[in-house]
């Protein structure tokens, strides 16, 4: 009696259809990598840029507005228009990262009045991309390393940080308009 008591709560316990179960696959079974395609058309912001004596223009000054991405993900071109145009790639986890060597010319003004000035500029940057809907946002950090004058000597050169956000607004299924 003992076992068929046993094997009724064994077997009469069971579903034969797995209901009840967890819902859905296990875990990586039929799932595949997400398309992660975040070339286009940008629009980029920069906040508050900090060091170089207060001097963010090396980097607010070229930084700020359009933005296109192109290539694949392994060998990408962030281009800020104007020149300013960095080699770079992306990860299956949507980090991202960029660097490059541009020399940039501003007119500034000063206590003497509008002089033009020239640095070489070291950029470096990184970070991560999310979904917006059907567009794409990059979230990251500007490292700069100014060589003003490009004279070549350490001392004089000076560190500029400052975060940037990237709104997709053309490319694959991104229209703009969400």
């Amino acid at each position: 009696m003992k076992w068929l008591v046993l094997s009724v709560f064994l077997f009469g316990c069971g579903n034969k259809d797995g209901a009840g179960d967890d819902e859905g696959p296990a875990p990586g079974a039929g799932s595949q990598d997400e398309n992660i395609d975040v070339t286009g058309s940008y629009n980029a912001q920069i906040a508050a840029a900090t060091g170089c004596d207060e001097e963010s223009f090396w980097l607010e000054d070229w930084s700020k507005g359009p933005m296109k991405i192109s290539g694949d993900n392994a060998a990408l071109t962030f281009d800020f228009l104007e020149g300013m145009e960095f080699g770079g790639a992306i990860d299956n986890s949507r980090n991202y990262s960029f660097a490059g060597e541009i020399e940039f010319t501003v007119e500034a003004d000063g206590d003497t009045g509008t002089t033009t000035r020239m640095a070489r500029i070291e950029v470096q940057n990184s970070g991560t991309f999310t979904r917006n809907g059907n567009c794409w946002e990059m979230d990251g950090d500007f490292t700069l390393l100014v060589d003003e004058d490009n004279n070549g000597l350490d001392f004089d050169n000076c560190t500029l940080a400052g975060p940037v956000k990237a709104t997709q607004i053309q490319g694959g299924s991104c229209n703009g308009l969400q």
